[in-house]
């Protein structure tokens, strides 16, 4: 249901008329009359504009500006009723919105706020009209519990003729937060490197990705940034897998930020009555300064808001074997057998045929590796003994010589090295109707609860333009996880070329960086680039791979210990060929499976504290807590240091009262202490010359045993 607030024009005029003819006769009292009449008429406009929307934890009073634009005037606590942020206008008006040439000549009708209550959502939506009979519409959306908030904009041509847009707005405001300000904190694309910076009143930070959300290029950044201040601290996340732009400004108290795709990344042209919405920016300030709690409460508002946007598979942390760094695109009937036959001790939660599987530009088994439907009859034995079973594909490529009737091939066309095909033109209703189908096809056809999806999809030249391109692949990818609500999806991408808000909360797990190292140098980059990653990548989608076994010492258990933990911080994949495993390293394994899976009941919280690898580090690690605080683990890695040293662990989010017990499972070694004790001295772990990590679990216990 719309609820509108504003006065009714017509019937102010109506009331007016009818006043007429009963003026007073003396200016004396006339005045006081007509003062009344024109403070009633202001108030009445105000409140026309003004608008709220809350929920259990915020408050968001909304008006508009002198200058006719929607904007967020102040955010509220409901628990303590203090003020997150106050927006002070946009200094340049309508120009920090739009484009110059949709600027209006003349002032037109004031936007007013209208909200519309759904099941899971309040939504605001103020609208005010462009040059060109474009009309603009600022979109709020509140859940109804927590106090993370989406802000989004949307263009629509009302005119009879198509529309250039050079640039497409996101959000822009100047918000005043006190003095909580001070400092911006950003991911670097694929390493994951944390930046950080000062940001006072004469800093200026300038981020942003070409073409997919999280770009390799040299100054690429993961479209995920931080805001903050001694107290307190404002989330942002871009849900949007194309190129944007954001400058973040620093003023007096406070913050200006402009977020919008720049016109490399819209190339927009709106066709008359064509509508478009951009990017949306998460929002989730906090009232603390806490790195641990406020990370783990983002987390969680996020994966909230992932069920109710794309209600999907709950987070899990599979143990998953993918075919590709084993044998890349040689896979074969023969290679397949071979690790059915030997993968029974494992026992994987998935097995995921990656590329190569298929032949003749058609997403067909190559009859030449696969005769006789033999990737058909053991996908679906996998699936029958509760195995998700996975294949990888590129929907977005074409063989040329396919009907494309309904779907045009991109020009100048683009070719994919892995398959047979040229690049979709995606900006059509057809397209995702295609991408659904085909999902759907490899389903029936294959038994699969896994799909994969990866390499390019975008170009920069294109038919419809970036923007619309990018729209089209996020359509696609809805479009698929609205009919296949239990499908556990990858988001592979080139290894992590698009995190982001979209990928992140459609997906069950992604790719985070291609690497085809096996050992040591390998597992040190699955822990940076897990452990970075996981300050804004939710745990279950920090995928990481350990490969080649038989390329691992079979003799170094601690190298082989060490490089299963690399990849338990977030989901462990394993590409090897499983029938070349020795079987000493293969006990090795097995038990840090056990240890993996008893891990990953304590990762569903959210609620760790990161130690991250740098050039000055004895160790790296994590600190996995459960929800209740009353569980623990500590995974930790040789870093920077050689020979022996000890290593003191605190565990600050420890319950102080209880007693608990501590087991190095390398050692076996048990020590019982408070929860206090813990907290205030941490636990010493002994790393010997040869001891290249180390993993302990934290129990309470009731009382400890006697001496």
């Amino acid at each position: 249901m719309t609820t509108d607030y504003s006065v009714q024009p017509s019937q102010c005029a109506s009331d007016s008329k009818a006043r007429q003819p009963h003026r007073l006769s003396s200016l004396t009292g006339r005045w006081p009359v007509l003062l009344l009449v024109v403070a009633w008429l202001l108030v009445s406009a105000v409140a026309a504009q003004a608008q709220e929307l809350s929920n259990d934890t915020l408050r968001l009073r909304l008006n508009v500006t002198p200058e006719g634009i929607p904007i967020i005037e102040e955010a509220i606590w409901q628990a303590t009723g203090e003020t997150v942020f106050r927006d002070l206008g946009t200094p340049d008006g309508l120009s920090d919105w739009v484009p110059d040439a949709l600027l209006p000549g003349a002032a037109n009708a004031a936007a007013t706020w209208s909200i519309t209550e759904g099941e899971n959502f309040k939504t605001a939506e103020a609208s005010r009209d462009l040059n060109r009979k474009m009309r603009i519409t600022w979109i709020v959306d509140l859940p109804s519990q927590g106090q993370l908030f989406r802000l989004r904009i949307r263009l629509t041509n009302r005119g009879k003729a198509a529309q250039a847009v050079d640039w497409f707005p996101a959000w822009s405001a100047n918000w005043n937060v006190g003095m909580q300000s001070q400092w911006a904190r950003w991911w670097k694309s694929l390493a994951y490197d944390r930046v950080e910076q000062q940001l006072g009143v004469a800093d200026k930070i300038h981020l942003g990705s070409r073409l997919q959300s999280s770009d390799d290029a040299a100054d690429g950044v993961a479209p995920y940034w931080i805001i903050g201040g001694p107290n307190s601290r404002i989330y942002f996340g871009l849900q949007w897998s194309g190129g944007w732009s954001a400058k973040l400004n620093g003023l007096d108290n406070g913050v200006a930020f402009s977020v919008r795709l720049p016109s490399e990344e819209t190339q927009l042209v709106l066709k008359r009555g064509e509508t478009i919405e951009g990017p949306a920016l998460l929002v989730t300030p906090m009232a603390t300064a806490d790195e641990t709690a406020d990370r783990a409460t983002w987390m969680r508002q996020r994966q909230s808001l992932a069920q109710v946007l794309y209600p999907g598979p709950a987070p899990s942390f599979p143990l998953t074997y993918n075919s590709w760094y084993a044998v890349r695109q040689q896979i074969n009937a023969d290679f397949l057998k071979r690790q059915v036959a030997a993968m029974s001790p494992y026992g994987f939660d998935a097995f995921v045929v990656d590329a190569g599987w298929y032949g003749s530009g058609r997403w067909r088994p190559d009859p030449e590796k696969f005769p006789n439907g033999e990737l058909g009859d053991t996908l679906a034995a996998l699936k029958a003994n509760g195995i998700k079973a996975g294949l990888w594909s590129t929907p977005q490529y074409r063989a040329s010589f396919e009907d494309s009737s309904a779907l045009q091939i991109e020009q100048p066309a683009v070719s994919s090295i892995f398959f047979d095909g040229y690049l979709l033109d995606m900006s059509t209703d057809s397209f995702s109707t295609y991408v659904a189908n085909h999902v759907e096809k490899l389903r029936s056809k294959f038994s699969i609860d896994y799909w994969k999806y990866d390499q390019q999809f975008f170009t920069e030249q294109t038919f419809a333009g970036v923007m619309k391109n990018v729209a089209g692949f996020e359509n696609s990818l809805q479009a698929v996880r609205l009919a296949n609500p239990d499908l556990y999806i990858e988001n592979c991408q080139s290894g992590g070329r698009m995190i982001n808000e979209f990928t992140l909360l459609l997906t069950q797990t992604s790719w985070l960086k291609d690497s085809a190292q096996t050992g040591l140098a390998h597992a040190q980059m699955n822990i940076s680039t897990a452990l970075n990653a996981m300050q804004f990548v939710f745990p279950w989608a920090a995928y990481r791979f350990i490969n080649n076994l038989d390329q691992v010492d079979p003799n170094d258990d601690e190298l082989t210990r060490l490089y299963c933990r690399s990849a338990m911080a977030g989901t462990w994949g394993i590409s090897t060929d499983l029938s070349q495993i020795s079987e000493r390293q293969q006990g090795i394994v097995l038990k840090e499976i056990d240890n993996y899976r008893r891990l990953n009941r304590l990762k569903y919280s959210c609620n760790y504290d990161l130690q991250l690898p740098d050039d000055q580090a004895d160790v790296a690690g994590v600190t996995f807590y459960d929800r209740r605080r009353m569980d623990a683990g500590v995974l930790l890695y040789r870093w920077q240091r050689n020979g022996a040293f000890d290593q003191r662990v605190l565990l600050p989010k420890l319950r102080p009262w209880i007693t608990y017990r501590v087991t190095d499972m390398d050692t076996g070694t048990e020590i019982y202490a408070t929860g206090d004790d813990l907290i205030s001295n941490g636990i010493t772990v002994p790393f010997t010359s040869e001891r290249q990590s180390a993993l302990l679990f934290v129990k309470d216990v009731k009382q400890p045993p006697e001496p």
